[in-house]
């Protein structure tokens, strides 16, 4: 069954995979999912739509969408990756009312981090999601 949920923040994650196809197999293994995703060459690739419930970060998922960028644990994120990061949070900001800011609590935009005990997403600088200069 299909849950439709009313988003009111994003999480980001970093997949831990080398490309999308990994992700979707990891994914299905752990009986997981999210809504997008953004490979190394910035495509976005959309799994769900936005207001259905994915299981990408346990209790917050009735209320969040989740990006996961294509990244190796400790490599750099491609200008290419943060840019389309960007444009699509700004997107989905506008399309959903969601405040375009960083928290570290269940509104605008966070870090997986912020949900408990993981590094997700990596090295990933939050910060390129909502400043000017990329």
């Amino acid at each position: 069954m299909k849950t439709r949920i009313r988003p009111v923040a994003i999480v980001i994650h970093h997949t831990a995979t080398a490309n999308p196809r990994r992700t979707r197999d990891a994914l299905k293994k752990k009986n997981c999912s999210t809504h997008f995703e953004i490979d190394t060459d910035g495509t976005i690739y959309q799994y769900r739509e936005e207001d259905l419930m994915c299981s990408h970060c346990g209790s917050p998922n009735c209320h969040t969408i989740g990006i996961d960028i294509t990244h190796l644990t400790g490599a750099e994120f491609s200008p290419e990756q943060i840019k389309a990061a960007k444009e699509l949070v700004e997107y989905l900001c506008n399309k959903w009312n969601i405040p375009l800011e960083i928290h570290e609590t269940l509104s605008g935009i966070y870090p997986h981090r912020a949900l408990g005990n993981t590094k997700c997403p990596d090295n990933f600088d939050m910060n390129w999601l909502v400043n000017d200069k990329v």
